[in-house]
């Protein structure tokens, strides 16, 4: 299970899994997704201080703040400094990421606890998703309503 761009917003709200290997497979893919966007905008973030690096010297060991916002409404915008300020939301999307992958690792490794808890892994398992992030889990011991139940009823005929 892979996570394409468009399918990463829709990781809020209620997710359902038939089985606790399911719930695996979306955290790994979840992870896998983090450690993707961590890396891109370190990319990003690099390229961007390089061509800063060669047009001005200046210390890069603080988070850049720019000046130059203008706030329209609840909206910034920023015309005055683009690079400074890019440089800055790099740094803060880069931050973000790194907090969503710390928390998805976290939740991977207690997954193993559940079972000490007494659910089992055929269990249904609705998870909570909060900013792109597993928060809770609720685990349904019913059996699955889709799983297969077959039943015959057999009838001798006489002539």
């Amino acid at each position: 299970m892979k996570l394409t761009p468009e399918e990463a917003p829709s990781v809020e709200g209620l997710k359902t899994f038939y089985g606790l290997e399911e719930v695996k497979r979306f955290g790994n893919a979840l992870l896998a997704y983090y450690e993707a966007k961590v890396e891109y905008y370190n990319q990003k973030l690099g390229a961007l201080l390089r061509q800063e690096e060669n047009s001005t010297t200046s210390s890069k060991s603080a988070l850049p703040t720019s000046k130059g916002w203008i706030r329209l409404g609840t909206l910034l915008v920023n015309v005055a400094n683009p690079t400074q300020a890019m440089s800055e939301i790099l740094f803060k999307l880069r931050e973000e990421f790194k907090i969503k992958l710390a928390a998805t690792k976290a939740f991977l490794d207690y997954l193993d606890n559940i079972l000490n808890l007494g659910a089992k892994r055929d269990s249904t398992y609705h998870v909570y998703l909060k900013n792109g992030v597993p928060e809770r889990i609720i685990v349904n011991e019913t059996k699955r309503k889709d799983a297969f139940r077959y039943s015959v009823k057999l009838q001798a005929l006489q002539d």
